[in-house]
């Protein structure tokens, strides 16, 4: 099994956006749902190369298997909320020792 290559599905065509036909096609797709594109914010990238969604890192890795992570940035917010936290109740055990 090759780079960019999952059980035998080749993911290394060209980007559907590059192409226009297709593009249109998804525009369609999406437009019949009541979605759209926003073209300036949409990115074609490899599954291996991997992208953040909604919080989230996917990619599939070089033995085909899919993988989902918390982003750095959400992992990063989820490290600083536990710190609050731990703060939080640090100090108010603190504060009912003096009372």
């Amino acid at each position: 099994m090759g780079s960019g290559t999952v059980e035998g599905t080749d993911y290394s065509a060209p980007a559907p956006l590059q192409n226009p036909a297709l593009s249109t096609a998804h525009k369609e797709f999406l437009k019949s749902r009541g979605l759209r594109i926003n073209e300036a914010k949409t990115k074609v990238s490899k599954a291996t190369d991997g992208f953040d969604f909604l919080g989230w890192r996917f990619r599939v890795n070089s033995r085909g298997v899919f993988k989902s992570t918390p982003s750095s940035e959400n992992y990063a917010d989820i490290k600083a909320k536990v710190k609050a936290t731990q703060e939080l109740w640090c100090n108010h055990g603190s504060s009912s020792e003096k009372d």
